[in-house]
């Protein structure tokens, strides 16, 4: 079993972090989408997979950057953790965000 970590997340540490995970899960479904109208054009499905890839990619930089700095704000020193957002609780483990 994991070891939680004495720390307690703000409500705004919580809410950013919240939006970045939806915001990557939206791009890999817009990733994963192959049932495109017939009509529609190569260049138009193209621009969808490219905004799609800038979304991910501006999402695990923005996650990235909000274990970075929660890292330093909470001394944890590279410490691997996991996130449980329904409780704001961290635990030592993967870097993963966790909804147990």
């Amino acid at each position: 079993m994991s070891d939680t970590v004495d720390v307690s997340l703000t409500e705004e540490e919580l809410d950013v972090i919240e939006m970045v995970m939806f915001k990557k899960n939206q791009a890999k479904v817009m990733l994963e989408k192959t049932d495109f109208p017939e009509a529609m054009d190569s260049a138009t499905k193209a621009s969808f997979f490219k905004g799609a890839g800038d979304l991910q990619a501006e999402s695990d930089r923005a996650e990235k950057k909000w274990w970075t700095d929660i890292s330093k704000k909470y001394v944890l020193d590279g410490q691997a953790l996991s996130l449980n957002t329904k409780t704001g609780t961290l635990t030592k483990g993967t870097l993963e965000e966790t909804k147990a």
